[in-house]
């Protein structure tokens, strides 16, 4: 965690110490050309300003002139871009594993509610949930649930829930 102060030099001469704001995060979705950012022109119109904005319109940004904020735009775009392609390729490399994955063999698992269960895998890439477990639910449907190494729903494994599993060692 960080502990950075500011520090505001007040009129009279006293310090005023305060934390830094804590930043708000900003969910990006992209247009239809697959950018997540672009500029228009500042309204209404000062100088040179534009304004960079995400899908829904919402002003996230003041750029002195388009030259910066083409900068920010396509920083930021590339970046999407990148994690969109990783994320794609990681989904690719999980879905080829699970198609050439032969469920564990082991005695009959049940949640916690009494459902059956059966493991499908241990090592997924996931520090708090590498165990992709197969849940049938009551009508008789299969269900995708992530668990931790433990068997437990939730990362802390202290509280419990239905899909908890005791997973065999």
């Amino acid at each position: 965690m960080n502990n950075d102060k500011i520090i505001q030099a007040n009129a009279d001469g006293s310090l005023k110490e305060q934390s830094p704001p804590t930043p708000e995060a900003i969910t990006l979705f992209p247009f239809p050309d697959g950018t997540v950012l672009k500029y228009q022109e500042r309204v209404p119109a000062v100088a040179s300003q534009q304004t960079v904005v995400n899908f829904r319109g919402d002003m996230l940004a003041i750029a002195k002139d388009a030259n910066c904020a083409t900068m920010i735009c396509d920083g930021v775009n590339i970046l999407f871009a990148s994690l969109t392609k990783k994320q794609e390729i990681e989904n690719e490399i999980l879905a080829r594993s699970m198609k050439n994955a032969t469920p564990i063999e082991s005695p009959q698992l049940l949640t916690r509610n009494g459902l059956p269960a059966r493991i499908i895998l241990r090592d997924r890439n996931n520090p708090f949930y590498p165990v992709v477990a197969l849940v049938k639910e009551h009508n008789e449907m299969e269900s995708v649930v992530c668990l931790t190494a433990k068997g437990s729903y939730y990362a802390d494994d202290t509280k419990a829930h239905d899909f908890d599993i005791a997973i065999p060692q």
